[in-house]
């Protein structure tokens, strides 16, 4: 055999080789975007229940303040509450975009991918953070929930000793809310119950998104 067959069969081979590399490569890929996409809906679904329950809610409340006209008190609170669900129904928008972003974006790069998912990181601390932040006011809720279900006018019938009270216990609500944001700053979040709060939030799905983003990256590297 010549030189030359040999040099042509080589070439042959190696066109092969490279070609079965990039196909490997490919299923690689393929495979891993498919367990992040999988994660990342199970996410979506997440915040479309949620964004679901925040509109009836967000109806409910408004209804009820256009129902109870000149109740301020009761009104007062419900618009109140009516504000926290407005954001809270702002930033699971925020993350359905970032989730339909990284959707589009799965044909290309790596790196960009990754970013989204640290931004949607952020975007879900803020909204557990927000989510404790009406705690404090729970006892007003409270109010406005006799009034809504029993008709009962807590603010007609106690006295100042029970409004007292809901300032005491608000307050200590207050501080609980504040340990906890303190806990959702830390790098390392040390409280179980909390960590399983997060996780049940969204937190679980993004990390394990970003780890089979981060096989993808470590493979094409060493490839």
């Amino acid at each position: 055999m010549e030189l030359h067959e040999l040099q042509t069969m080589w070439n042959e081979y190696d066109k092969k080789l490279d070609d079965s590399l990039k196909l490997n490569r490919q299923l690689f890929r393929e495979l891993k975007l498919d367990k992040a996409k999988s994660k990342l809906r199970t996410l979506m679904n997440v915040k479309i229940a949620e964004l679901i329950v925040q509109f009836i809610m967000g109806g409910f409340l408004i209804w009820y303040m256009v129902k109870s006209a000149g109740k301020l008190p009761f009104i007062a609170t419900a618009l109140v509450l009516l504000g926290f669900v407005l954001v809270g129904m702002v930033l699971s928008l925020k993350q359905v975009f970032i989730i339909k972003q990284i959707k589009r974006g799965y044909s290309g790069a790596i790196a960009p991918l990754q970013k989204k998912l640290e931004k949607l990181k952020i975007l879900l601390v803020q909204y557990v953070k927000w989510s404790y932040l009406p705690i404090p006011l729970s006892p007003l809720f409270t109010v406005l929930g006799a009034e809504i279900w029993f008709k009962y006018d807590f603010f007609a019938n106690k006295s100042g000793d029970f409004w007292w009270w809901c300032f005491g216990i608000g307050v200590l609500l207050f501080a609980f809310v504040a340990w906890l944001n303190h806990q959702l700053n830390q790098e390392t979040i040390k409280p179980f119950w909390v960590r399983n709060f997060l996780n049940g939030s969204g937190w679980s799905q993004i990390n394990a998104a970003n780890a089979f983003l981060k096989e993808i990256e470590n493979f094409e590297k060493e490839d």
